[in-house]
């Protein structure tokens, strides 16, 4: 068989994922918008979230293919963790083709296999997540617009504007990319070309995305890219879960509304922040900037860093290099505008992942010995990160809120399920098919009156989150609740009586 060692690292990657996949227990916080929406589009209700809104802070083709897949496993959380695998795996096929063109084929080979047991990138495909499906259209977008580039043919410009569009749809930042196969091809400076390329591409992107483009319109009434509230801005203001965090999202403005419902409902341009206080933007952006180069070394150690400065060193051709070094300038320079989150920037990780492989094969060339070191080495680097992924204080498997899943399950086996639930976090309305309201920061007088005026029948307090809470810690050791469970952190429900 022609492929077999990629055949070969296509199988590592998928069994590495699959055996993450089945360690988790509990769906990610997020990926319960992505799973709702997914089940209630595909049940014909909509693009609905957990709440029974139409949801605006996530853009749908995830959650479109969970809802196809759910038709099959009906099972909303394991059809995203599947999809998010299989991506994930398949990730190596257009990192294989982009480093074989941009190098050669054994470059293309390393780097395809690092992708495959890279720890990042395996905890971020066993997660219902939107991130391992982005990586993949990216990846592929940027192979075949630097062919379409090459053979200057229409239809590969064409068939890159569709993937585009489809990373637009993942993740809303994904349409950016089409300006940098743009800004190449203005680079030819031939104005037919320019004109006959350019109308392919964004044919193929308006294609695919115009839909969604209706769909923004038809919620905020406006033309813009995405139907991303006010809310998305809130949520950089503050570290999480500090008190100033709690408040603006969830502090009180009437009886029946919180914080975080006027920001749902408010839809502003990324413009105005930036015109309204140019200085106080250029100071944030700095410091994101310098947060951001923070991160960037937690997920791609600075000694990985320096073997792939060697593979860029030895690297000669400029047009190569310029192309695959704009797939990581347009998020590193675009992130820090917002707010920074590490897992964003895993998406310029496939392409230090190619220049990583150059890096380790220029060392093979000078010593075979020191670059089958150097392959040992990145192996076992990545081998530790897995275990370490796994068991993260913050984000690993044992750390999962399984408290929060026993008591859905409990209320959904006990005649309490498709209720109205009322909590600071919305694993247990989506255990028990439930719909969520957030729990307001405030007395318990004012959170009773906001429960009653959004007909909330059960009431949700925990030990793990209670530091959100602190006004209503004390309840924690109430007696007159429905259930409880002690271990690993307490939680109780409690019926409200209106």
């Amino acid at each position: 068989m022609k492929n077999w060692k990629l055949l070969i690292i296509f199988v590592i990657a998928l069994v590495l994922r699959i055996i993450l996949v089945g360690l988790h227990k509990v769906i990610e916080e997020d990926g319960i918008i992505f799973a709702e929406v997914g089940k209630n589009f595909i049940l014909g209700n909509g693009f609905l979230d957990i709440e029974g809104r139409i949801v605006s802070v996530i853009t749908p083709f995830y959650s479109i293919l969970i809802g196809f897949l759910y038709l099959i496993l009906k099972n909303a959380e394991l059809s995203g963790r599947v999809i998010a695998a299989l991506f994930g795996s398949l990730l190596i096929f257009p990192v294989y083709l982009l480093g074989k063109e941009i190098y050669n084929k054994k470059v293309g080979l390393i780097s395809a296999f690092l992708i495959a047991i890279y720890p990042v990138l395996i905890f971020l495909s066993s997660i219902v997540y939107a991130d391992s499906l982005y990586y993949f259209l990216v990846m592929f977008g940027a192979y075949f617009g630097f062919i379409a580039l090459k053979k200057e043919n229409k239809w590969l410009f064409f068939l890159t504007g569709i993937l585009f569009a489809l990373s637009y749809l993942t993740r809303v930042e994904g349409g950016g990319y089409l300006v940098i196969i743009l800004g190449f091809i203005i680079s030819k400076k031939n104005w037919k070309k320019i004109l006959k390329y350019g109308l392919f591409l964004f044919l193929g992107f308006l294609i695919i995305s115009l839909p969604y483009f209706v769909f923004v319109h038809g919620i905020t009434g406006k033309w813009q890219t995405n139907a991303k509230s006010t809310l998305v801005f809130q949520f950089g203001k503050a570290e999480t879960y500090s008190e100033e965090y709690e408040r603006n999202l969830f502090e009180l403005v009437s009886d029946d509304k919180i914080r975080r419902d006027v920001y749902m409902e408010q839809y502003e341009s990324v413009l105005k922040p930036i015109l309204e206080n140019p200085l106080n933007f250029l100071k944030n952006y700095f410091k994101n900037l310098y947060i951001e180069n923070n991160d960037l070394v937690k997920i791609f150690p600075l000694v990985l860093f320096l073997i792939m400065f060697f593979g860029i060193f030895k690297s000669e051709n400029l047009f190569k290099q310029s192309y695959l070094a704009m797939f990581v300038l347009y998020p590193l320079l675009l992130y820090p505008v917002f707010f920074i989150l590490t897992r964003y920037l895993v998406v310029m990780v496939p392409v230090f992942l190619i220049w990583l492989g150059k890096g380790l094969d220029e060392f093979g060339k000078i010593s075979k010995k020191l670059g089958y070191f150097l392959i040992l080495f990145v192996v076992l680097f990545s081998l530790t990160g897995i275990v370490m992924s796994i068991s993260h204080e913050d984000y690993g498997v044992s750390k999962e809120a399984i408290e929060h899943k026993e008591m859905g399950e409990w209320l959904k086996g006990n005649g309490y399920g498709e209720k109205i639930v009322m909590g600071r976090k919305a694993w247990v309305a989506y255990y028990s098919d439930s719909k969520q309201v957030y729990l307001p920061y405030d007395n318990y007088n004012e959170i009773k009156k906001y429960g009653c005026l959004n007909d909330v029948d059960l009431v949700v307090l925990d030990e793990r989150f209670i530091r959100t809470r602190p006004m209503l810690e004390e309840m924690l050791d109430m007696k007159d609740y429905l259930y409880k469970i002690e271990e690993p952190f307490r939680i109780i429900v409690f019926e409200l009586n209106c």
